[in-house]
């Protein structure tokens, strides 16, 4: 489960990193404009963990295969449709175990579900302010909110399920990206000025 996530997190935001930089190379040499190469990094970084976000939580599944000679495009979503607005419900379902499954490890999906979803907005609150230098970045963490609740609500129309409680935990994650730019990376982003 966790690994097939990530395989196709990795996927999307590869393939997105790839068309940014050809188009960000076609764009600067058109306009003849130089690249900050340490800017475009940094930007390249943050734009395809967007992909990768979303594309594990609001685009279907796409399967491309061949199977008895003949190729096959599947699109399917997947989800169990249900819709949570109970604050911390899902999050002490989590933490007590209920409804737990075990993984091929013997791990359990619970306590998987309950770290990857603050994981999984961390790097937004640690680019989110290097990125986007328009926004002052004590507004990082309403930014963040806002991005998965959007996400949230999207779920509802393509049956996904939604939950307040990822928000809560995605929110937590950008909480704890946004602390580590403040705390780590400022004073040395300050330093370098870049």
């Amino acid at each position: 489960m966790l690994s097939g996530f990530l395989m196709d997190f990795a996927r999307y935001s590869i393939i997105f990193c790839i068309l940014y930089v050809i188009i960000k190379i076609i764009y600067c040499k058109k306009k003849l404009i130089k690249i900050e190469y340490k800017k475009e990094i940094i930007n390249i970084i943050f734009y395809s963990y967007l992909a990768g976000l979303l594309s594990q939580t609001i685009l279907p599944i796409i399967n491309i295969g061949i199977v008895d000679g003949k190729v096959f495009i599947d699109i399917a979503t997947y989800g169990n449709g249900r819709i949570n607005i109970i604050p911390f419900r899902t999050i002490m379902e989590y933490v007590k175990g209920i409804n737990d499954t075990r993984g091929i490890e013997t791990v359990s999906i619970s306590k998987i579900n309950l770290i990857a979803n603050i994981g999984l907005f961390i790097p937004f609150g640690l680019l989110f302010p290097v990125c986007v230098r328009k926004i002052d970045n004590k507004y990082t963490i309403l930014i963040g909110t806002l991005l998965s609740l959007f996400i949230e609500v999207i779920q509802i129309f393509i049956k996904r399920g939604t939950d307040i409680d990822d928000v809560i935990l995605n929110t937590i994650g950008v909480l704890v990206g946004w602390l580590i730019f403040i705390f780590v990376l400022r004073p040395r982003y300050k330093a370098k000025n870049f």
